[in-house]
């Protein structure tokens, strides 16, 4: 939500893809191939919400406000 506020629609957007893409990938893979249960397989969900907060991160790394204090803005009374 924070992204999407901050006027980067495109990269909330993608995030929810690259998670979902990937939670669709090992979905079949942990249930069917590795013959895990239903409620192992949650951990795909777990790995596919962890590569899409790595790739928020690294992608919007220009959104970090770094805040700037001069002794010029400061004022006493």
């Amino acid at each position: 939500m924070f992204i999407t506020c901050q006027g980067q629609a495109k990269i909330a957007m993608l995030s929810v893809l690259i998670g979902a893409v990937i939670n669709i990938i090992l979905d079949p893979i942990f249930i069917f191939i590795m013959h895990l249960g239903v409620k192992e397989a949650t951990l795909a969900t777990v790995i596919s919400q962890c590569c899409s907060a790595i790739w928020v991160i690294k992608s919007s790394s220009p959104l970090i406000i770094t805040p700037s204090i001069s002794v010029q803005s400061l004022h006493f009374n």
